[in-house]
């Protein structure tokens, strides 16, 4: 009888925590993330990037339609492998190398829904370009670029991840790779 009141204490303390104190909202689902590169949240202050409120342009200067809300840059190491066997070794980058993340969100200002690919390049202090940009989402991950579907007149949110092995980045651009398109690249 004891052991029983004791059993219906701690489930109604569960139930409590569960449907009533824990900060979880109820109104989005549940996503489980696998294979995404882990990380520390806080961006890194001194970084210079391409400031926010600006369209992104291709890497020669052509101009897009992909806006650039906001973006930041943070320091951090792959949660797993990535595996190309033609990389020496076979792998791009190991679970636990460290790399650079660029994050930040994109709006699609196109009145067609596209994949959209995105570049970035990191510089040191001597303003010379560091880091192998690895992709760790969409496609292959020995494309050069990080590819999202983003729907007409709607914002996603991105991560660019970068190899490298130093703390010294000083600044860094965000390219489209390619002009937005309505098939997935390979």
């Amino acid at each position: 009888m004891v052991v029983g009141f004791f059993v219906i204490i701690i489930l109604l303390a569960l139930g409590i925590y569960i449907f009533i104190l824990n900060p979880v909202s109820r109104d989005t689902p549940a996503t489980v993330t696998t294979a995404k590169p882990r990380s520390p949240p806080a961006a890194i202050q001194n970084v210079t990037g391409p400031g926010n409120g600006i369209y992104l342009s291709l890497s020669d200067g052509q101009a897009t339609r992909l806006y650039l809300m906001d973006s930041g840059m943070r320091y951090g190491t792959f949660g797993r492998d990535i595996v190309w066997p033609p990389a020496e070794g076979g792998y791009l980058a190991k679970n636990g190398d460290p790399c650079m993340i660029i994050n930040g969100t994109i709006r699609n200002d196109y009145d067609s829904d596209y994949f959209i690919g995105l570049i970035a390049n990191a510089y040191d202090p001597k303003g010379e370009k560091v880091g192998t940009l690895v992709n760790t989402g969409m496609g292959d991950p020995w494309h050069g670029f990080t590819t999202y579907h983003v729907q007409s007149k709607e914002t996603e949110q991105f991560e660019i991840f970068l190899k490298y092995n130093k703390t010294d980045v000083k600044s860094y651009d965000i390219y489209a790779a390619f002009m937005p398109t309505a098939t997935a690249p390979p």
